[in-house]
């Protein structure tokens, strides 16, 4: 994806696995086999971000849901650890609430910018408001294929 060259690596102590090591090694190369990554899903996802045609508001739109959604949660994550179970739970994360709270109240405020929240006189709205969840549908997430 990104042009640069990948190389298979294993190492032992035993020097009797060598030659084993290295025959599986040149079978996976023959194969054309990808090596397990040890890149993060944030690198990927960014180096796919990079290269995908798409509509400019659908980019940002996606970029948009990297930076919010999936990059806080499983950003860190290595590809190669990044299994079925992990999306499920992210997902149902997402279907209990799309800022995946963990249920406690908390203010929503509208800047990241040390601020004063306003006061609620009773006749203008506050800016910061307490927090409700807002779950994603369950398609939205994870469309029928």
């Amino acid at each position: 994806m990104t042009g640069k060259d990948s190389y298979l690596t294993e190492s032992t102590k035993d020097e009797r696995q060598v030659e084993k090591i290295r025959t599986r090694l040149l079978v996976q190369v023959d194969q054309q086999r990808q090596a397990t990554t040890k890149a993060s899903l944030a690198y990927v996802l960014d180096s796919w971000l990079d290269v995908h045609e798409a509509e400019r508001t659908t980019l940002a739109g996606y970029r948009r849901a990297a930076e919010t959604r999936i990059k806080p949660a499983l950003g860190r994550v290595s590809i190669a650890k990044l299994t079925p179970r992990v999306l499920e739970q992210f997902y149902a994360e997402l279907r209990r609430c799309r800022n995946r709270c963990d249920g406690r109240p908390y203010v929503e405020h509208r800047t990241t910018e040390p601020h004063d929240c306003d006061e609620d006189d009773g006749s203008t709205r506050r800016r910061c408001q307490p927090h409700q969840s807002r779950p994603y549908a369950a398609a939205t997430i994870c469309p029928r294929l």
